[in-house]
């Protein structure tokens, strides 16, 4: 009988840390700004990120504001695998190639270097 009591408490622990381990996959990103990158012209480049869970990679969501206007709008979202560890500006980088197109290099301790394009 006691045995079954305790069994049915551990299940029912796995369970509601399935469901709250669902739920936080499911929640949207609690996005913190790591860097604005601007262009000679005024075009922003805004990378965001969220925090690794355990030793699990960092949520990044880059968002892009053409010179004079007033609305950002998502690029891309992608994940820098950096074995958990804070981001540092050795990680993330930006390069202007001219006014309306730069190129994002992602670097992490377990991920060969990303580099995306980005194009106004």
């Amino acid at each position: 009988m006691i045995l079954r009591l305790v069994l049915r408490r551990i299940w029912l622990l796995i369970m509601a840390a399935s469901l709250l381990g669902l739920a936080a996959c499911t929640q949207e990103m609690d996005k913190k700004l790591f860097q604005t990158y601007t262009s000679e012209s005024g075009n922003k480049v805004m990378v965001y990120y969220g925090e690794a869970f355990g030793f699990g990679p960092h949520p990044l969501e880059v968002r892009s504001q053409k010179a004079g206007e007033d609305d950002d709008g998502v690029l891309f979202e992608t994940q820098l695998y950096n074995d958990g560890a804070n981001l540092g500006e050795h990680n993330i980088s930006l390069i202007w190639l001219d006014n309306d197109h730069a190129e994002l290099h992602l670097n992490g301790q377990e991920q060969k270097e990303a580099v995306h394009q980005v194009v106004f």
